[in-house]
C-alpha cells in the first residue's frame, strides 16, 4: 500500500489530537500531542515524529493511562489506526525507522529459530503459548471484540511458522504434535472468547490463503 502523506495526514493528526483533547484537560499530555509531527499514513499505521530535543515528550504518550485514551480514540474513528513513533519529522526518519523495526524483528526471529533447533515439540508450543500470553495480558482494548479479532489475526501468522518448526523436530511422532498444537489452539480460543473449533476453522484458512500467496 502506497504511502499517504502531506495535508491528508496533518488533517488526520489534527482531528486525532480535537477528539483527544475533548476528553479532558491535561496539559502535559496536550503539549506532548503538539510538539508531534505528522509524517505519513502507512496502511492503518499513522506515523508521527518529534524533533531531537522534543522526542522526550513522547514518553508521555506511552504512559498507561494516556496510552489507553489514545487508543480508544484511534480506534473510534472511522478508519482505526495504530500509532508509529519515531526520532525525526521527516518521510526519511520513519522509513529509517520502519527498516530498523524489520530487522529486529528478522534477527529476533533468526535468535528464536536457533534455539528450537535445539527444542522439543512441547517446549517450542510452550514457549508460542506463553508469548501469546504475555501479549494478550498488555493488549490495550481487550474487551472489544475487534481487537481481539486484530490479535487472533497477528496470531495466525505466527502459528503457522511455530507448526512448520515442530514438523522438523525429529523423533517424535506427527500425531503426537498435533495433539499438543491443538492445546495451543485451545489456550488461544480462550483468550479470544471463541469456541476452539472456530479458532482453529480460521487457522485452517489462513493456512490455505498463505499456501495460495494470499495471505
Amino acid at each position: 500500500m502506497s504511502l499517504v502523506t502531506g495535508q491528508e495526514v496533518s488533517q488526520l493528526w489534527e482531528d486525532i489530537k480535537a477528539r483527544i483533547k475533548a476528553q479532558g484537560f491535561n496539559l502535559p499530555l496536550f503539549r506532548a500531542l503538539d510538539a508531534a509531527v505528522p509524517i505519513a499514513l502507512d496502511g492503518d499505521q499513522l506515523a508521527i515524529g518529534y524533533e531531537a530535543e522534543a522526542y522526550s515528550q513522547s514518553t508521555l504518550l506511552e504512559v498507561p493511562q494516556h496510552k489507553n485514551l489514545i487508543q480508544r480514540v484511534l480506534q473510534s474513528l472511522p478508519q482505526p489506526v495504530e500509532l508509529f513513533i519515531v526520532e525525526g519529522t521527516t518521510l526519511q526518519d520513519y522509513l529509517n525507522a520502519k527498516e530498523r523495526q524489520i530487522a529486529a524483528s528478522a534477527a529476533m526471529r533468526e535468535v528464536l529459530q536457533a534455539r528450537v533447533e535445539r527444542q522439543s515439540t512441547e517446549q517450542i508450543l510452550q514457549e508460542a503459548a506463553h508469548r501469546f500470553h504475555q501479549r494478550y495480558q498488555v493488549l490495550i482494548g481487550r474487551g472489544l471484540p475487534q481487537i481481539r479479532a486484530r490479535f487472533l489475526l497477528e496470531c495466525l501468522g505466527e502459528l503457522v511458522e511455530v507448526e512448520e518448526r515442530i514438523m522438523e523436530v525429529e523423533h517424535e511422532e506427527d500425531q503426537v504434535k498435533q495433539k499438543q498444537f491443538a492445546r495451543v489452539l485451545d489456550r488461544l480460543a480462550g483468550m479470544v472468547e471463541m469456541p476452539s473449533t472456530l479458532v482453529a476453522l480460521e487457522y485452517l484458512r489462513y493456512k490455505e490463503q498463505r499456501r495460495r500467496g494470499g495471505g
